[in-house]
């Protein structure tokens, strides 16, 4: 069967993906800057969408990575708004693991390069966070909620003040009746 043996390569080629940053990444952790950082917004979306596998241990490997990636120096002016896109694009994806896996890895992202994110990129992922907390599904607005801490750490009160007005207005949103 065709459509079997193009999922089988599939999986390989996205286990052997994930295997390779597992074990490239670690080594640029404490650089300055990482080589293949501008390599990265091409190998995201495989990255990001192996974490939705059948295959646990590709799947648990595949998070793990996500993690070294985001944690990964991308000080490049181009690499990390590239990276964030990235990121971006994936959110639209059919499988709530893949929507969720996103939040864990712009945290860290974000966190990690705190100082070097532009405003407007700081911006996207704001506004991603907060599309991803009215997301149909439970887990991704749970991970969402997290995320949100974490970035109103980072922006402060100016973000935290604009959360607040957004939460009330929703709030004050009635709940459509069933049936």
């Amino acid at each position: 069967a065709p459509d079997k043996d193009e999922d089988d390569e599939l999986k390989h080629r996205r286990h052997v993906l994930v295997l390779w940053l597992y074990n490239v990444c670690p080594m640029f952790e404490h650089m300055y800057q990482c080589p293949i950082a501008a390599h990265l917004p091409a190998l995201l979306p495989q990255l990001l969408q192996s974490i939705a596998e059948k295959d646990k241990h590709l799947s648990k490997q595949a998070k793990g990575c996500a993690e070294l990636v985001a944690n990964t120096p991308m000080l490049a002016s181009s690499v990390l708004p590239m990276v964030l896109s990235t990121a971006e694009s994936v959110v639209v994806s059919e499988s709530w693991h893949v929507r969720a896996s996103v939040l864990p890895f712009l945290q860290t992202a974000v966190f990690r390069h705190q100082f070097v994110v532009a405003k407007s990129d700081m911006d996207k992922v704001e506004k991603l966070v907060v599309t991803l907390l009215r997301d149909s599904q439970v887990e991704v607005r749970e991970m969402a909620s997290s995320a949100v801490s974490v970035l109103v750490r980072i922006s402060g009160e100016d973000l935290a003040l604009q959360l607040k007005e957004m939460f009330a207005e929703w709030a004050d949103t009635p709940i459509p009746k069933t049936g």
